[in-house]
């Protein structure tokens, strides 16, 4: 499988104070078989919690984290995790809605609105989007990051 994220908006080469927008499309051979959008810090030269990460190709894998809830249940929470990212930690791939949300990982998503009304773009229905690209990707895979 092949996975692209292309920045679009922000990045690494049009850096803004706000936030970075991409398109996340995932190729089997020839054969597009997922395709969403991502929401990122902008970028901020790597700095830890703030900026998005470089451009470059990254190694991924399926990740679960289970976090303790009331009365003796937990709950187990889905996402992909990019692995060996420079001067970096945590960079995930996970569930969110606003860029104040992430301190360094890609959000994905179906659409771009302005939720919360606050004039900067959010990403809308993502858990079920990163549900079905749980289901469609496999345990381990590349992911390169280019920014136009």
């Amino acid at each position: 499988m092949k996975v692209v994220l292309t920045r679009t908006k922000g990045g690494t080469k049009e850096p803004n104070e706000t936030q970075t927008l991409g398109n996340l499309i995932a190729f089997d051979g020839l054969i597009k078989v997922f395709e969403c959008l991502t929401l990122e810090k902008p970028w901020k030269e790597n700095k830890n919690g703030v900026s998005c990460i470089p451009d470059g190709t990254y190694k991924v894998r399926k990740w679960h984290s289970e976090e303790a809830k009331e009365a003796g249940k937990s709950v187990t929470y889905n996402h992909f995790q990019l692995m060996e990212v420079k001067g970096r930690n945590g960079i995930l791939i996970h569930t969110g809605n606003y860029v104040t949300q992430i301190h360094g990982c890609v959000l994905v998503g179906s659409a771009f609105v302005d939720i919360n009304g606050d004039g900067v773009l959010d990403l809308s229905n993502s858990s079920q989007t990163l549900a079905k690209m749980f289901n469609c990707f496999p345990d381990d895979f590349n992911l390169t990051i280019i920014s136009l």
